[in-house]
């Protein structure tokens, strides 16, 4: 009846959040959006540090590196929960937000002593924004012409995915994990023309609202291969050597496109529509290749540091009425666990697993000949909830400390900080118990 209970609320928990508003950042209003993929509790709490991330303990699933999960050896049940507090800032402005989302969900375990495999669900970009800009043109002594741009958007894609990862050796690890992507963004231009007489201070609307609205849908697939070669140092201490390599993909789309203009009425809706035109048009949108190599070295469930570095190609996007260009990016990031004694009998808080990390991430967007590059520092523990005895379980607590823009040549600066919360369940599936 467990198992049963935990797969019926993987399936509710993944249709729940597949209607989420999950940004607010402006800089989602780029292509696809903000990539929100590979961010589960445990590996964000030390800054993203993936390709070497090996679970001692034998109850994490690592779906970043499919081949990271030769340890695996109870059915794990994970889910989290992440709550996003930014502020932005540009020029004498500042506007604060927040957000709150079911950031990851994933089910894996042991097939035998070799093969083990993963189920998750994990947004993969986000769309959320709502800016306006204004540019003025005097037209006479007394009077300007206001020209206002209203740019909206909302949505993102999603991933179902899976692993299945092999070990050659006792040493050596290869794994696969598949993406299964889809979802819709829709994003609305508006342009409204205002006069403005700056004696009398009244405005007065001049034309039409003219709106341009975008939907896209997509769904496609995308490969993932991953590796990790363990050795022995010395006794106790472990090197780890860990790769992936993603293939990228073209996604085929269908946008649907409407311009019309239309007034807001004082309950505002619009009101006298006049569509102009619209349709659908068939398009491509690249999902970009990138790959990963890290290093990690550490003591047999005491502690570990790990060095990641991951490279993502740049690809073009084009929207009806937007086009661009994401450029190549990298992330470098240090992290690490420590866990005082694990097998302590006097303290609780020897058993807590304690873990940091930081991270700088080159701007995959250049705005106004600016990188919008990202930097951040995360902190994070495990709180064990098992019984002396059983599978262990844990509460993972973790926060994310972050900036990215900059308030520079008319950009917006946002500052973040990132709350996570999640919880990992475990028992023992597929191997007959020899007690009850």
């Amino acid at each position: 009846m467990n198992r049963i209970f935990s797969l019926l609320t993987f399936i509710s928990i993944i249709t729940i959040s597949n209607a989420q508003n999950l940004s607010s950042s402006p800089y989602s209003g780029f292509g696809l959006g903000e990539p929100q993929f590979d961010q589960n509790i445990v590996l964000s709490s030390m800054a993203g540090i993936s390709s070497t991330y090996i679970s001692e303990i034998g109850n994490e699933v690592n779906f970043s590196n499919p081949a990271a999960n030769q340890n695996l050896n109870f059915t794990t049940f994970n889910v989290g929960f992440n709550n996003t507090f930014s502020s932005l800032k540009a020029n004498n402005l500042s506007e604060k937000n927040s957000v709150s989302y079911i950031s990851d969900i994933s089910l894996g375990f042991a097939l035998s002593e070799k093969f083990k495999f993963g189920l998750g669900f994990q947004p993969f970009s986000t769309v959320g924004y709502d800016v306006s800009r204004i540019d003025s043109l005097k037209q006479a002594d007394d009077k300007y012409i206001l020209n206002s741009n209203n740019f909206k958007g909302e949505g993102g894609l999603n991933s179902l995915h899976s692993f299945v990862s092999y070990t050659l050796k006792p040493n050596l690890s290869v794994g696969l994990r598949v993406n299964y992507i889809f979802g819709n963004v829709s994003k609305d231009h508006e342009i409204n023309n205002f006069e403005y007489n700056y004696i009398t201070n009244n405005y007065e609307k001049k034309d039409l609202v003219t709106g341009y609205e975008t939907d896209v849908n997509i769904a496609t697939y995308n490969f993932t291969t991953g590796i990790t070669y363990k050795m022995k140092v010395k006794e106790n201490h472990n090197l780890t050597l860990g790769g992936t390599f993603g293939f990228g993909f073209d996604a085929n789309s269908d946008f649907n496109y409407l311009k019309s203009t239309y007034y807001y009425n004082s309950f505002g809706t619009k009101s006298n529509v006049d569509t102009l035109s619209f349709g659908t048009n068939k398009g491509k949108l690249s999902l970009p290749k990138n790959f990963s190599l890290g290093v990690a070295y550490g003591k047999t469930l005491k502690w570990n540091a790990a060095f990641d570095f991951k490279w993502t190609e740049g690809v073009d996007y084009t929207f009806p009425n937007e086009k661009g260009i994401f450029q190549n990016n990298y992330k470098v990031a240090v992290g690490g666990w420590i866990i005082p004694n694990i097998n302590s009998y006097k303290s609780y808080f020897d058993k807590i697993i304690y873990r940091g990390g930081f991270y700088y991430q080159s701007g995959a967007l250049e705005v106004n000949s600016k990188d919008i590059s990202q930097i951040g520092l995360t902190l994070g523990i495990g709180l064990p909830i098992a019984k002396r005895g059983q599978a262990p379980s844990y509460i993972n607590l973790g926060v994310e400390f972050g900036r990215q823009g900059t308030k520079s040549d008319n950009l917006i600066q946002e500052d973040f900080m990132k709350f996570k919360i999640g919880i990992n369940l475990n028992d023992i599936w597929f191997r007959k118990r020899k007690f009850n």
